[in-house]
């Protein structure tokens, strides 16, 4: 019988469901008639998002998958390899993580590119190969252990973990699935977004499902020679043959391996990227297998997966307004608000109700800010089921760059083409949407100096600098961050250092690169270790000791302490460059968006001027601000827009010459200061007409360029990104060549 947390879950999810389903007929019966290709746009992304919600109804409660219990012992031959993938992480990460790797037991290293096995460790076999299906093909051939768990460069195993789930790996059981946690806690981006995902895979393997779980997948290795694997089918597809031949998955509830968040904007973005096309078309090719529950919840989460498809909608949504010629749908903006955001925390609350994880609404916001590049960019993989190599690098800030060229498409689209501006709604829109991306290319800007490459882990113990006691606070690969009273210690001095472990002692000799003293007179320092390679192991497993020992005691919780001082990669002549124009772009634009938003809210409308018949007064391309008065208010000497007596479209910016009233109608003459005929035209008494107030000199012409050329500016957008980005040149490999190689 379900407890109540449970009823209340699905209580939520059919709530969710009925108004985002709701929602989405409302936009539809709401829809202006003249505006067909923005309606369909919005009901086409409010259906995006009610059918996964109602998928969660018709799917059942979520369930917890049958785990199994670990008998946990230390000791006897190891049962486990690691086969290790290298790429997508830094070269100091993945040698750190390849030494500790190999110290807890067998390590493979996997790897295309000849230039990621340098400086490896001695006791590591290697395989370069030309795709992944070969490589794994001589993995498994050197693989002497009953089973094999394949790992990505940034994960460290738990041996122990591991060597008790190879044991379950008998008869029809050919694979087991655990679970995999960050040790540290100082990546570039939010990552959130992964823990949510694996629930959502487990929940899907406990209904009957086949998906691959990164990290923390192992596999009996005589499988892996029987069975060929695929190149460029996602890994699910080749566990998935193995179900279809009569083999199962155990689920066990222990964590296998723990992984670094990529500390540096490279390796997020292509870590990222590649992990997110490995699931989305995992999750499309399980669509094929299983029971119709399963499937179900597959495709609810394939949906979520590539929810950047209806947020680029939305994102669209006021240049495509303007193009239709107003706001698509016949409501408020507060009410079109409300009939999306209301749906869209309700799916929030249920979803995370419903895989029992805890709500944290903005870290929740800037993962799935951060995860819309990544979504965006696995498109193709749901649409193939394949998983390529990419071929362009991410630049360091995609969302910069994307935030800047849709800031530039709307803000233009704001200011209006020639003389007609978009409708009030369709304005207060691309204003909602301007500071949105404005924030984001803002934080975008102030990761452009995290140049750190190494990870962090929270580490306490005393050490020793010179002869002065101290305390660690945290520690990385190659640095260390100590406080106490080192008041002799000066900035760039060499001194000995003492680490005093509890199971290994560690002597070292360290240069001081940052010191800093805090506001009650402890100083603490952020020293560059000097490790000798016969020490490296053993210290590189005193770090992965106190990860695991910090995640068993809060895997919660936040690392705290000092940061460390950040560790600068060198960038290309390229990159710089690309960073100056962006910080240029991004400094413009913010200024213009700053403008735009100040000029709205005070009540003006901004106009280009795109004749000459007001000169001296007013010029070709000055930009004029006008705003809205009853034309009783009109008085002599005012310059004042007013449609075309003659019929022709657009509007007339000319002076009052003469004021007839007649009745509640009003007849003005106008002309233009350098014009010689005169126009008259009537308005009634209440009628509101647009008045010159003021003019920025010579303003309009970027305005004007702007707005004729949005599309060319968001092509030359794309286009300096992709100078950004560097192509990947094919290495032409030799045969496969399995072996072992030395540092």
């Amino acid at each position: 019988m379900e407890g109540m947390t449970g009823f209340r879950a699905r209580a939520l999810c059919v709530l969710a469901a009925l108004a985002s389903v709701a929602s989405a007929a409302v936009a539809i019966a709401a829809g202006r008639g003249g505006a067909r290709l923005p309606v369909a746009l919005v009901a086409a992304a409010l259906a995006w998002s009610a059918i996964p919600a109602s998928l969660d109804v018709l799917g059942g409660a979520a369930r917890r998958a049958p785990v199994a219990r670990l008998a946990r012992r230390r000791g006897g031959t190891p049962r486990c390899t690691t086969i290790v993938h290298v790429g997508g992480q830094s070269r100091e990460v993945t040698r750190a993580t390849l030494a500790v790797t190999a110290h807890e037991g067998p390590t493979i290293v996997v790897s295309s590119r000849p230039e990621d096995l340098d400086g490896l460790p001695d006791d590591v076999s290697v395989v370069l190969a030309r795709d992944a299906a070969s490589a794994m093909r001589d993995a498994a051939s050197l693989v002497r252990t009953p089973a094999a768990i394949i790992v990505s460069a940034g994960a460290i195993i738990d041996p122990v973990a591991c060597h008790a789930a190879a044991g379950l790996l008998d008869g029809d059981v050919g694979w087991v699935t655990g679970t995999v946690r960050t040790f540290n806690r100082d990546g570039y981006g939010p990552g959130v977004g992964e823990g949510l995902a694996a629930r959502a895979r487990a929940d899907i393997r406990a209904s009957g499902g086949v998906l691959w779980e990164p990290d923390a997948t192992i596999v009996r290795a005589d499988l892996l020679r029987e069975h060929e694997w695929n190149a460029t089918r996602p890994r699910g597809a080749w566990l998935r043959g193995l179900a279809a031949r009569g083999l199962r998955g155990i689920e066990v509830e222990e964590v296998l391996a723990m992984c670094a968040v990529p500390a540096d904007a490279g390796a997020f973005w292509a870590s990222s990227v590649q992990r997110s096309r490995g699931s989305v078309a995992d999750l499309a090719d399980a669509l094929r297998f299983g029971p119709t529950r399963s499937r179900v919840r597959v495709l609810a989460q394939l949906l979520r997966e590539l929810y950047a498809l209806p947020l680029t909608f939305w994102l669209l949504l006021p240049v495509l307004a303007s193009i239709s010629g107003g706001f698509p749908l016949a409501l408020p903006l507060p009410a079109a608000l409300g009939l999306v955001v209301g749906p869209a925390m309700l799916r929030w609350t249920a979803r995370r109700a419903r895989l029992g994880a805890r709500r944290h609404p903005v870290d929740d916001a800037w993962a799935s800010i951060y995860g819309t590049v990544r979504s965006l960019m696995a498109v193709p993989a749901a649409l193939t089921r394949r998983v390529r190599a990419p071929r362009w690098d991410l630049p360091n800030r995609p969302l910069t760059w994307a935030a800047l060229a849709f800031t530039a498409s709307i803000a233009a689209t704001l200011l209006g083409s020639g003389t007609r501006a978009p409708d009030r709604t369709t304005s207060a829109l691309a204003v909602v949407e301007l500071v949105a991306l404005w924030v984001l290319a803002v934080r975008g800007l102030l990761q452009r100096t995290w140049g750190r490459s190494m990870s962090r882990v929270p580490m306490r113990t005393h050490v020793t600098v010179g002869t002065t006691p101290g305390t660690s606070i945290d520690a990385s690969p190659t640095g260390l961050a100590v406080a106490g009273a080192f008041v002799d210690v000066a900035l760039l001095d060499r001194v000995p250092v003492h680490i005093a472990h509890d199971r290994a002692p560690l002597d070292v000799h360290a240069r001081v690169a940052a010191r800093r003293v805090r506001a009650d007179g402890t100083v603490v320092l952020g020293l560059s270790l000097e490790i000798a390679p016969a020490d490296r192991g053993r210290w590189l497993s005193m770090l992965y000791q106190c990860a695991r020992d910090r995640f068993r005691a809060d895997a919660a919780g936040d690392a705290t302490g000092e940061p460390l001082p950040p560790h600068r990669l060198p960038r290309r002549p390229v990159a710089r460059v690309v960073d100056a124009i962006g910080l240029t772009a991004a400094a413009v634009l913010s200024a213009a968006v700053c403008a735009t938003i100040a000029v709205l809210i005070l009540g003006y409308q901004p106009l280009v001027v795109r004749s000459g018949s007001m000169r001296p007064a007013i010029a070709v391309g000055d930009l004029v601000m006008m705003t809205n008065v009853p034309a009783s208010e009109v008085r002599l000497g005012d310059v004042v827009s007013f449609p075309d007596p003659s019929g022709a479209p657009g509007t007339i910016s000319h002076r009052v010459q003469a004021i007839d009233i007649d009745g509640a109608t009003r007849w003005f003459e106008t002309r233009g200061d350098a014009n010689r005929a005169a126009e008259r035209w009537a308005a009634p008494e209440d009628a509101v007409l647009r008045r010159v107030s003021w003019r920025v000199p010579a303003g309009g012409l970027v305005l004007y360029w702007c707005a004729d050329h949005r599309w060319a500016l968001l092509g030359a957008a794309l286009a300096v990104i992709l100078l950004g980005t560097r192509a990947r040149r094919p290495i032409a490999l030799p045969a496969v060549v399995p072996g072992h190689t030395g540092g």
